[in-house]
Order: C-alpha cells, then structure tokens, then sequence
C-alpha cells in the first residue's frame, strides 16, 4: 500500500479531519508559519471527497495520454525535480508522447507553485503565451 492508501486509511481512521492535520502525525507547533497557515487553512477548505477522488486517481491510474493527444491541445508537462507523487519518468513520457513542452523545476517537489513560485509562474506565462499565438 502506497502513500494513497497511507492517507486513505488515515482518512477512514479520523472522518473529518483535514489532511494537513493527519500528515503531522501528532506534530502540530503551537505557532505556523506563513506557509504552514496557509497550507492548513487550504487542507481545512478542501472537500474530503474530493481528496477520496484523488486518491483514487493515484492508486488506480488510467494513462489517458492518447485521448489528451487526440484533442489537439497545446500541452506542457511541468513538475518539481522532487516530485514524488507522480513518478518522474511517467511524466517524461507523457511529455514525449504528447509531444508536449517539458519543464522540471529546480528545488521544488510536487507543487513547484509553492516551492518556487516565480519559477512556475514564469513557465506558465510562457506556455499561455504560446498557446495563445498558436491558436489563432
């Protein structure tokens, strides 16, 4: 059983409890940082059964990289150089496959937006830039 199903469980063990409470594992400091408050308050406001939803996507992935490509949408596959939720090698395959832009973010794990937000924020601006002079 994977980190899905760690969290699922975790979920099962304690309904209603966010899952940046659960991943303390009894650690909680009596001050946060800005980026601990803001990744709690954002755990707090997120929809359970929507991370059930996700959860599910992980542990029983479907590669739908054929029906992406199919659609003829400008893609980009972004990640951290850390990522550890979706193998990185998946992630350059699909890069491959779509034909896609490809970009690893240095010093950065699964939300490269919060490990290196201007990073990312450069790299989406560009990829939204190109996208929109190839679509017209």
């Amino acid at each position: 059983e994977g980190r899905a199903g760690q969290m699922r469980d975790a979920l099962d063990a304690h309904p209603g409890v966010d899952t940046w409470t659960l991943q303390q594992v009894g650690s909680i400091p009596a001050t946060l940082d800005a980026e601990h408050s803001f990744l709690r308050e954002r755990a707090r406001l997120t929809d359970l059964d929507g991370v059930r939803a996700i959860l599910e996507i992980l542990e029983n992935h479907t590669d739908r990289t054929d029906e992406l490509l199919a659609a003829g949408l400008p893609t980009m596959i972004l990640h951290g150089d850390a990522d550890d939720a979706w193998p990185i090698e998946w992630q350059r395959d699909w890069a491959r496959r779509l034909g896609a832009r490809y970009e690893v973010i240095a010093d950065a794990g699964h939300l490269p937006n919060l490990d290196q937000p201007e990073r990312t924020a450069e790299l989406l601006n560009s990829f939204w830039e190109g996208a929109g002079r190839t679509a017209l």
